[in-house]
Order: C-alpha cells, then structure tokens, then sequence
C-alpha cells in the first residue's frame, strides 16, 4: 500500500516510542523509522516528561517529514510504562491492528517492518510475533541476544527475557486483554508484561532470521547497569508474575520463575547487597518444593560466582521428565 508516496505495511502496524530525556538519541532512532522501506501505518511518539527539549526536537522532526502519520502525545505520569499506555489508548482494538513497542535511543534496520508485515500476512491467526535482538555497547562490540522458537516461550522468556521492549510485536486486543503496561513498575516491567502477554498468547510464532532491532546500551539507559538498586522493585515485578502463573495454573513454570528469583538473588550477592541477597534467596526457597531446592541453590551459587550458567543450569534440573518411548515386544517364534 502507498502512502505519500512511500509504501506502508499491509498491516496496521503502529509504532509506539516514550520519550523521556533523549534529545540527542532520539532523531537517530525516528530516522530509522522513517528509513523503513515498508513504513509502519503510524508512529505515536509520547513525551513522558522531558526537561531537555525532547518534545521540541520530535516535534521539529515530525514537521520535517510530513509523509508519515506522526502523532505527538504527552502522558505527565513518571515511567515508561504509563507512556506506553498513554500511545496503546490511541491505537484501534480491531483483529488486524498490531502494536511495536520501540525505545527512544535504539535502532531498527531498514527492513524490520518489512519482514514483520510479511510474517503476519503468511500467518494471519498470529497474535504474537517476536524475534532477536542485538546489543552493541559504548565502545562498538555487538552481541546477539537469541532464544529458540521451540514452542516453550513462557519458559525462555522467563530465563532470557524473550518478550523484552522491541522484541515482539502484537495484536493490540492481546496488549489489552492482557492488562497493558504495569504503571507500578518502574523497572522489569516488559519483563512482567512479556509473561502475561506469553501467557495470554493462543498463537504465538517466532520469527527467525539476523536481528533488525539494535539496542544502544548506555550510561543513561533506564535499564541501568545495577540490580540492587532497585532490589524491591524487581522483586515487586517477580511477585506481578508469580500470580500470574499461579491464577493459569502453570505449576511447572512457576518451579521456573522460582529459580530465576534465586538468579537475581545471586546478582544481588555479586554486587556486594547481602541483605538483597538473603531475603530474596530466602523467598525463593521458601516458594519451592523440597525438591527444587538443589536446583535453587545451585543456581543462586553459579550467578554469585560468574554472573551466568545459573538460567542454564536451573532449566535443565527442573525440566519436566521426557516421556518413555514405549518397548516393542518382539513376537515369539
């Protein structure tokens, strides 16, 4: 379909961006929009209280290319994710409108839309569609963060994060159905959306290839670097998604987001937070069954130790046994 000249998705793919505090990242990240050889049918950009001129410099952005739908919004509550919902509310529910939630300081390649829309137009009953993406850091490594698409996506994401902010795009009814963004949340909250998205999911798909969305990791980011600091709120964000589990009756996946709790546990010890470390640690063991308690342990003492292996260590002790093949019987002669 052409728009202005340009083509746009086929689809009603809406792109959602906060901005907070990004006047100098942010026109590198509109401009790999704009860049799309197969432009996104609309781009919200929702101001979430900036003090550096962010409005202006979107808005100067926005007037210089006149041939996209650009829809400038503000939303005063602190925290992405009420900036999130602030641009959500102004997409439309129907079947065939989709919502990609991008950040203001990352990057996506030229044919990210492109690949999206043709992935949807080939599976028209998909809710849910994710991918890849890479990481490169301030001085210009570049790493792939991957997980498969084996159909065991509640599992993956709640070891890797597989739903995180710009790695999906969904139908704008699943965001909804599910709940939007956590407003409470100011850190891990596409972590906890991503469960009760993935949870919520009736046809999820994966879609595979080269990443198209590069995340520009820095200083400033609202990620940030520590985990301690903000120790309550990522355990506030594990509580979000242990009741989530426990209202679908996921027992399997719950032993799961026990043992990620003894991962963060871990974190919190290797960056020196004891009292962290102990109370969290403490929930985790508490929550699980006495058989999972190795498992919890052994997880907690791998990230203490190198700050990795403990996702990969928990998912294969708790992973459910493998059915039996059954034994033929050879006929007597």
């Amino acid at each position: 379909m052409a728009i202005n000249g340009y083509l746009c998705s086929e689809m009603e793919i809406t792109v959602i961006i906060p901005v907070r505090n990004r006047a100098l990242m942010l026109p590198a990240t509109l401009d790999s929009v704009a860049a799309q050889t197969l432009r996104p049918r609309r781009l919200i950009i929702v101001d979430n209280g900036s003090d550096d001129g962010s409005p202006e410099v979107a808005a100067k952005w926005s007037a210089a290319h006149p041939d996209l739908d650009v829809v400038m919004l503000a939303e005063p509550k602190p925290g992405a994710s009420a900036a999130r919902n602030r641009g959500l509310a102004e997409v439309s529910k129907a079947d065939d409108s989709y919502v990609l939630f991008f950040d203001s300081d990352d990057i996506m390649l030229p044919d990210h839309i492109a690949r999206i829309d043709k992935a949807l137009e080939a599976r028209p009953d998909t809710d849910l569609l994710y991918f890849d993406k890479a990481f490169r850091d301030p001085d210009g490594w570049t790493t792939v963060k991957s997980t498969p698409g084996d159909g065991n996506l509640i599992c993956h994401h709640i070891f890797h994060s597989t739903l995180a902010t710009a790695s999906f795009v969904a139908r704008a009814s699943l965001v909804e159905r599910a709940g939007g963004w956590n407003e409470e949340l100011l850190r891990w909250n596409d972590y906890e959306l991503g469960l009760r998205l993935a949870v919520e999911a009736s046809s999820p798909f994966k879609l595979t290839g080269a990443p198209r969305v590069m995340v520009l990791t820095h200083s400033e980011s609202i990620t940030g670097c520590s985990y301690s600091k903000d120790a309550a709120t990522l355990n506030a964000a594990l509580d979000s998604m242990r009741r989530t589990l426990a209202a679908a009756s996921l027992t399997q996946e719950l032993r799961y987001l026990h043992a990620r709790r003894a991962i963060l546990a871990g974190l919190f010890a290797r960056e020196g937070d004891a009292a962290s470390a102990t109370s969290t640690m403490r929930q985790a063991l508490d929550a699980a069954s006495p058989r999972d308690t190795l498992a919890m342990r052994l997880a907690y003492l791998a990230t203490r130790l190198t700050g990795r292996g403990g996702a990969a260590m928990a998912s294969w002790l708790l992973a459910p046994p493998k059915p039996k093949r059954a034994t033929r019987l050879s006929r007597p002669k």
